[in-house]
């Protein structure tokens, strides 16, 4: 192979190594009156100018993933700060709102205070008085024409406000009527004073108030 296509053949290979088409295409085969140091000379500009473009290249991509990584945090911390939102609504919820729960089973009422504690009370046949320290139990006279109440302890509760909603309470039923009272009403009840107390009852029931397998709830609103 004669000298001139050797080192044409090696220039167009270290074009090729090189990865610079651009350079290659101005550069090989050299001009006329070129010498092969003009050759690399042209294909070290065409380096240069290459590894000047991927560095501007690579600055511009650090950059935006910099942006990204930024709007990223910036999301981040929205978040967290939406999460921490909805924690002090939560709680601010549970210090206004508070729900228990009365239901039977049987002869068997289950009471479930504002701390969420279960007290049971069995009132057996329903025709006598009988209490314990958070369901208390009076039963009607229908000669008399007095009904039955049931009294719930809403020690715990920050409000006597209250109302009672129906949870599958399975049929309908007319004449439920209540009463809230902050602790100096129903001492005769709970045998001393200071017990909120919410007093439930039905109209022309003697007994037991509340159907079996019924439930409700009482919300008390602060």
């Amino acid at each position: 192979m004669k000298k001139g296509t050797k080192l044409k053949t090696a220039l167009f290979l270290l074009a090729a190594a090189t990865n610079m088409t651009y350079a290659s295409e101005s550069c090989v085969p050299p001009k006329k009156g070129q010498t092969p140091l003009d050759v690399l000379e042209c294909l070290q500009k065409g380096l240069d100018t290459l590894t000047a473009k991927t560095e501007k290249q690579q600055k511009r991509l650090q950059e935006q993933v910099l942006q990204l990584k930024a709007e990223n945090q910036a999301q981040q911390d929205e978040i967290q700060a939406l999460k921490l939102q909805l924690v002090a609504q939560k709680k601010e919820l549970d210090e206004r709102l508070t729900l228990m729960s009365i239901s039977r089973k049987k002869n068997v009422f289950t009471f479930v205070d504002a701390k969420g504690t279960k007290h049971t009370l069995d009132l057996g046949d329903g025709k006598k008085p009988l209490e314990n320290e958070w369901i208390a139990y009076r039963p009607g006279n229908n000669k008399k024409k007095e009904d039955a109440i049931l009294y719930f302890n809403l020690n715990g509760s920050p409000s006597i406000a209250c109302t009672l909603l129906h949870d599958e309470d399975d049929s309908l039923r007319s004449g439920f009527y209540f009463a809230t009272d902050g602790g100096n009403d129903f001492k005769s009840i709970w045998g001393k004073g200071g017990i909120n107390t919410f007093a439930l009852s039905r109209e022309g029931v003697a007994s037991y108030v509340i159907g079996v397998w019924a439930s409700y709830n009482i919300l008390c609103v602060k």
